[in-house]
């Protein structure tokens, strides 16, 4: 019979239908003088119910196992490594087959006795599976190579698997489990799902080793993800790997993050704002220097009751195939005569192309699609949790490695153009540039991906869902477009309604961009008393340091002239002249020197 060690939070023994499976139990923890205290009187009961439904995952695969119960945890799925090593080592002495090990120890580096605990399965033939991090941080023993990592992907099919070569983390498969009416998630879960089909293969045949195993379950895998991982200490390193274009990973990566792919058919598109402010800051910025296609910006100052009679007939607006408008839904449902209106339903009739910003106005032209039989090709990113699901294909490509550079403000208008300036300056000394914008608008501005933080739909995530959804973009835009350096920033100081504070929104967004230095752009406007207090928020929320002050307007206001002498003993200030870009360059390769 299969020998499983299983290295967990216990077995409860009232509710684990397989409990005359489990062959022996011994609980494990370090006393206070620092050594490991072997028992088999104390309690292994799991209080947890993690080790529980590790248990029952894998007899579920395979009820031909002996388990090897080995507590090592009580409250939370985590561990000392000397209580680790020394589960390993018990489960080796106990010549088990298989060892599942649903925690990790969160660390950039492998410790010495770990390592060398998973060395001696390794050579022993014994299989090794651990979960990797829920919290795309490197972790062991899931990253060692000499052991099968294991992460959550959310596939609807729970059963259906992902082999990702070249990577620490090779198998990636649904986390969801249900036991007894509840709902467990993560890689934990993952994890034991694999340990069941490897515990099939090992009792259909006992001479199976490591890359025999390897082999089955990339045989049995339903895709290849061209996913290569980068990690550099002294002990060992991952090279990056090539894959074709046919990817599910790189396909998903082209859709939502080359900008110039999604606008490929645009060859001329004309910017209608409606009076909506989120289009404000594209009024000194040159479009077409940052795009390949034609592009127009129309007045802002349309009324609802004084569209332009003449929108569809001058000779300015006879070629342009698609639009991007503001929001207009008023436009159409509460005057449906109006010129506007008409001369979107014209539009419409005409198969022209719409980008819009909401969900109220992409309903609307939705509806008019159908009305009119139109093909009409109506383009709005929705960011919801379906979405999420689908990032999560991102979630174990590796960490961040280049440098995230956020703006901030503190009321200054033109904060998004000078992000987009910044990213031209960048482009001009030929640094692979990418940019996150968090408005809705970025693909106007040649942004790889948009977060806009007061849309509709991320407004239904939650705080944790915001982080994966930025985290796992990040990741996607490096593996996709490999760049130098990728900024981002908030769209002003975008206080909460007590005015008193950031507002949650932008704290997590620049909590999940995790920039590693912040440019603040001020105004003349602005006393120290603001800056300072928005600037620790700031500062709290990214967890990194002021690179530079950039300061709008001429400074011939001695109160603004005294607020720069005293921003410049936090960090450098420059002003919008002549000399701007040089400058900018300056400072910034001052600080990452």
């Amino acid at each position: 019979m299969l020998k499983v060690g299983i290295i967990d939070s216990g077995i409860d023994f009232s509710i684990f239908n397989a409990k005359d499976k489990v062959a022996r139990s011994i609980r494990m923890f370090k006393a206070q003088d620092n050594v490991v205290v072997h028992s088999v009187e104390e309690d292994v009961n799991d209080y947890l119910g993690h080790g529980t439904v590790c248990a029952d995952i894998i007899a579920s695969y395979d009820k031909n196992i002996e388990i090897y119960n080995a507590k090592i945890f009580d409250e939370h799925p985590k561990s000392d490594e000397d209580v680790l090593v020394e589960a390993i080592r018990w489960c080796l002495k106990n010549d088990v087959d298989l060892i599942n090990v649903s925690l990790g120890i969160e660390s950039q580096y492998m410790g010495d006795k770990l390592q060398q605990a998973c060395s001696e399965a390794y050579d022993k033939g014994v299989i090794l599976v651990a979960a990797s991090s829920n919290h795309n941080k490197v972790s062991f023993p899931a990253y060692y190579p000499k052991v099968i990592g294991v992460g959550d992907l959310g596939f609807e099919n729970a059963n259906r698997f992902v082999f990702v070569p070249n990577s620490p983390i090779q198998i990636l498969i649904n986390g969801d489990y249900k036991f007894l009416g509840e709902n467990y998630v993560g890689s934990s879960f993952s994890a034991p799902k694999v340990s069941g089909m490897i515990a099939q293969f090992l009792n259909a045949n006992k001479t199976l080793g490591f890359t025999d195993v390897i082999d089955m379950l990339r045989s049995k895998s339903h895709a290849f993800h061209g996913i290569g991982a980068l990690i550099e200490n002294e002990e060992y390193t991952y090279e990056e790997s090539y894959f074709p274009e046919t990817t599910i990973i790189k396909k998903t990566a082209a859709k939502y993050f080359d900008c110039q792919s999604n606008t490929k058919k645009t060859q001329n598109i004309i910017v209608l704002p409606l009076n909506e402010k989120s289009f404000e800051f594209m009024i000194d910025i040159n479009l077409e220097e940052l795009n390949s296609f034609k592009i127009q910006k129309e007045e802002a100052s349309f009324e609802m009751y004084n569209a332009p009679s003449s929108f569809l007939n001058d000779d300015k607006h006879k070629t342009f195939d698609t639009l991007a408008i503001g929001r207009m839904t008023n436009y159409l449902t509460f005057n449906p005569d109006n010129y506007m209106s008409a001369n979107i339903q014209e539009l419409i009739k005409k198969n022209k192309t719409f980008l819009v910003y909401d969900l109220a106005t992409k309903k609307k032209l939705e509806y008019l699609k159908s009305k009119f039989n139109s093909d009409s090709n109506i383009k709005y990113l929705k960011l919801d949790k379906e979405l999420l699901k689908e990032f999560t294909l991102f979630k174990h490509l590796p960490s961040i490695k280049i440098p995230v550079i956020a703006f901030v403000g503190f009321g200054a208008s033109k904060i998004i153009s000078k992000q987009i300036e910044f990213c031209q300056i960048l482009r001009k000394l030929n640094y692979n540039t990418q940019y996150v914008s968090s408005v809705a608008q970025g693909n106007l501005v040649g942004a790889a991906f948009s977060f806009p933080l007061f849309d509709f739909s991320t407004n239904t995530l939650n705080s944790n869902e915001r982080r994966e959804f930025i985290s796992n973009a990040l990741r996607g835009i490096q593996y996709y477009h490999d760049p130098d350096i990728i900024v981002s920033g908030l769209p002003d100081k975008m206080s909460d309604n007590s005015k008193k504070n950031i507002s949650s929104e932008a704290f997590n967004f620049l909590e999940s961009l995790k920039p590693d230095a912040l440019i603040a752009v001020i105004n003349e406007d602005n006393s120290y008393q603001e800056v300072y207090e928005y600037l620790n928020v700031y500062k709290s929320a990214s967890g990194c340091p002021v690179m530079l002050f950039i300061v709008e307007g001429k400074s011939k206001n001695i109160e603004h002239l005294e607020l720069c002498k005293k921003l410049e003993e936090i960090a450098p200030v420059i002003f919008c002249n002549s000399k701007y870009e040089t400058e900018i360059m300056d400072k910034v390769f001052q600080f990452f020197a």
